[in-house]
């Protein structure tokens, strides 16, 4: 399977290093705020988008946990480890939101 970039899960990502311009449409998260991100593993044509997701999963994570007062409509459940041999682990981490849409929204998905 090829690898899959940091623009294939988050199209118009953009690496800026210190003193390049950023569109004022976008959502800048510096590197220091995501522990183990290096700027190769971000670039949107090369770097490796899996990672990219990994740390910013973990990083929002970590945050949430930190929270003194956390948010009553969002839980978060910290890594979680599974052994899949002698040299590889699956780390889990799940989000919850609660979310409001109106009732008449509502429906039973197709029987497809």
């Amino acid at each position: 399977m090829a690898a899959v970039t940091p623009d294939q899960l988050f199209p118009g990502i953009q690496s800026v290093s210190a003193g390049g311009s950023v569109a004022a449409d976008s959502l800048v998260i510096p590197f220091t705020a995501l522990p183990g991100l290096l700027a190769a593993e971000a670039d949107p044509a090369t770097g490796d988008g899996r990672e990219v997701a990994r740390i910013l999963t973990e990083a929002i994570a970590s945050k949430y946990v930190a929270l003194a007062e956390k948010p009553a409509h969002m839980a978060v459940t910290l890594p979680n480890l599974t052994t899949l041999s002698a040299t590889r682990v699956r780390k889990g981490v799940n989000f919850a939101f609660d979310i409001d849409v109106p009732s008449t929204d509502l429906q039973m998905p197709d029987e497809a």
